[in-house]
């Protein structure tokens, strides 16, 4: 069967074997809506990421590729890398906005406030599990005989929304930079399971299998997930502050500037049609040898009837509302020109409800000409280990080209890393 590559991605996060129904560290920002000094702007943005603590991108390729088998190798390479936590996510995204101006000032009071639109897509996929969830899902249960395999604190997140944002962007003329958006959003599609615990024992001869429990399946209405589908609504927040903020005193080169920013503060309501599933149980398999748990066929089981619920604490299925809290990004960025074309930034990034560590972006570029830029970054923490990766940034007239990416070493070597990130963003002014 061949399944697309966002299936793949969303499958991979209940790593092919959770007995349930499921179906890019951000360059987004408000700064990117800036209005200089023309009257009006124009521009459209589009970035993605994936990335793993514990799954390389050979791996990925394999998965996401349309391979129906995965070389022992390669996941013996991953088994050998796993820890007792291990996380991935990823993200697209997808906009374009516009800017005009609302008032300006003269003389000794050059502030410019402007007004900004935007719409976008936006798609997030975040996941936490432990090494006997990869283990069972990619070898079977067959090498846990005899033992359980311990495989709750397991999470995935999925959602799709699209975004509608308004707000206003001022500057003073003298080093201080203040924005705001709010944004209306109509919830796509989402699934996310909870696992607080799943304990799954199998007998010495795989005739005999017992899991106890205890976990949490949501999910909007799967029958209408197209781009036109109305699943959800939410709201959310976007600001900016930024301060003029000289580092080096005796700096005579150009300038530096502190941002602090939140983006996407907020929730989506998803509507009274969605799947809100729960379990707390205890069930017995016996009967019938499983050599792989995985590799059960319907035949199968209604001939032998293998299964049998011991204990039903809880088992309930009804479709309701609920709300899911966004990703909010935490971050501040430093910049700071230092010799001649140089300049040096510094990036602090956090997010919630994501698992996400703390991530942390060095970057050191070079102006080689007025309308070209280059930029080496290197960085660690987010949803993987570390990274590397290069911009540039074109200026021509009226037009700004900026494309990059953070993470080239998942390119280099797919073995050793799992980074795959790129940005692109155009805008005019006039």
């Amino acid at each position: 069967m061949n399944f697309s590559w966002r299936f793949r991605l969303l499958t991979l996060g209940v790593l092919l074997g959770f007995p349930v129904l499921l179906a890019a560290q951000s360059q987004w920002s408000l700064s990117q809506v800036r209005q200089d000094s023309a009257d009006y702007s124009l521009g459209v943005r589009s970035e993605f990421f994936l990335n793993s603590d514990a799954l390389d991108n050979d791996f990925f390729l394999a998965f996401l590729g349309n391979r129906d088998f995965i070389e022992t190798s390669v996941k013996d390479r991953i088994s050998d890398r796993l820890g007792s936590e291990n996380r991935f996510g990823g993200e697209l995204n997808t906009g374009l906005f516009f800017s005009g101006p609302l008032a300006r000032g003269k003389g000794d009071n050059p502030f410019r406030l402007s007004y900004f639109i935007g719409l976008a897509d936006r798609q997030h996929v975040h996941s936490i599990f432990s090494e006997d969830v990869f283990r069972l899902g990619f070898y079977g249960n067959k090498r846990f005989a005899g033992d359980t395999a311990k495989l709750g604190d397991f999470e995935l997140h999925a959602y799709q929304y699209q975004q509608l944002q308004t707000g206003v962007h001022y500057d003073n003329g003298r080093g201080r930079i203040l924005a705001a958006g709010l944004s209306f959003l109509k919830g796509q599609g989402q699934q996310s399971i909870e696992v607080q615990q799943l304990d799954l024992f199998t007998s010495e001869t795989g005739d005999y299998l017992a899991a106890d429990t205890r976990a949490r399946v949501r999910q909007n209405d799967s029958s209408n997930t197209n781009l036109d589908a109305f699943n959800g609504l939410g709201a959310s927040i976007d600001v900016m502050v930024q301060y003029q903020f000289n580092l080096l005193e005796v700096n005579r080169h150009g300038n530096g500037w502190l941002r602090l920013e939140v983006n996407d503060l907020g929730y989506l309501w998803w509507n009274d049609e969605s799947l809100d599933y729960r379990v707390d149980s205890v069930y017995e398999f016996e009967g019938v040898v499983f050599d792989n748990l995985f590799d059960l066929n319907d035949s199968l089981l209604q001939s032998q009837n293998p299964s049998r619920i011991v204990d039903d604490i809880e088992n309930s299925q009804g479709r309701s509302s609920y709300r899911t809290l966004l990703p909010a990004q935490f971050r501040l960025t430093f910049s700071q020109d230092h010799h001649r074309g140089f300049n040096f930034s510094m990036r602090i990034e956090q997010r919630l409800q994501a698992q996400f560590k703390t991530f942390v972006l060095l970057k050191e570029s070079y102006r080689l000409k007025p309308w070209f830029r280059v930029a080496l970054m290197g960085g660690v923490g987010g949803y993987g280990r570390y990274y590397a990766g290069a911009e540039a940034q074109l200026k021509f007239a009226h037009w700004e080209l900026l494309l990059g990416s953070n993470s080239l070493e998942g390119v280099v070597l797919p073995k050793n890393s799992s980074g795959s990130n790129g940005y692109l963003a155009l805008r005019t002014s006039f």
